[in-house]
């Protein structure tokens, strides 16, 4: 796979590596979503849910009552999300290019709405982001994301390892401060026969200050609000869940 393939990619290996060893966030997210749809009057409807992976916080929603869309650009993901949520539509698609409908709610959990591609600048991407669901969203519509935030502390620079029988992954991560990019170099084993597949990705996210965020949300219209995790999930370090509703107000120059 040439470098320019493996930015952001999740190939067939690192997919199943996803779904089957790193579910918690999502599983956890479902709940939390849902509780906060319903405590914002939004017990029915459509939900976009980006960059949705394998579908399992997909599959929460439609088993409440939700009309689920989900857009992701990995082939492999979205195959293991159509058997996980049969009853959810996915379409094949990276966030800042899927075309929101007219929709109840937006979430893009796991970091999903601020993976950059190669030279996209992290705070002109998440403002056309929030630009694009202020415009889709119905009056009183909700939209959840997490990101991380930027920290006064030492630049993130660390490796984690996981396995399993089948599979095992690493990932090296280092953060341009200067940027405002943290990039994940993956690293895949997965057992086929009597060896090991080898397989590498990259990817690229951006760092956002919380405060930043609040004021382009509330610029658009948006009652914002940062939480501390999804049902009682602690977030890796500097992760932060943003929450805004949109006012049943217009938004001047729409």
């Amino acid at each position: 796979m040439r470098s320019a393939d493996r930015l952001n990619a999740y190939g067939v290996d690192l997919a199943r590596i996803h779904h089957e060893g790193h579910d918690e966030l999502a599983r956890r997210a479902g709940p939390a979503v849902v509780a906060c749809l319903r405590q914002a009057g939004i017990p029915s409807g459509l939900v976009v849910d980006l960059g949705c992976g394998s579908g399992i916080l997909a599959k929460h929603l439609v088993e409440r009552g939700y009309k689920v869309v989900g857009a992701d650009p990995s082939a492999a993901m979205l195959r293991i999300a159509r058997r996980t949520a049969p009853a959810a539509r996915f379409i094949r698609s990276r966030a800042e290019d899927f075309e929101l409908p007219r929709c109840a709610a937006v979430l893009a959990t796991g970091e999903a709405l601020t993976y950059l591609a190669a030279g996209a600048a992290p705070g002109t991407h998440l403002r056309r982001h929030i630009r694009r669901v202020s415009d889709a969203l119905v009056a009183g519509g909700l939209f959840i994301f997490d990101a991380i935030e930027q920290s006064d502390s030492r630049p993130m620079s660390y490796r984690t390892w996981r396995a399993d029988r089948d599979w095992a992954v690493m990932a090296d991560v280092t953060e341009d401060v200067r940027r405002h990019v943290v990039w994940r170099r993956i690293t895949t084993f997965t057992r086929t026969g009597s060896g090991f597949r080898r397989s590498q990705a990259e990817h690229r996210v951006g760092v956002y200050a919380r405060g930043d965020v609040l004021g382009q949300l509330r610029e658009r219209c948006f009652v914002a609000r940062t939480l501390p995790g999804y049902s009682g999930l602690p977030m890796p370090p500097r992760r932060v869940v943003f929450h805004a509703q949109l006012r049943d107000l217009p938004v001047q120059g729409r």
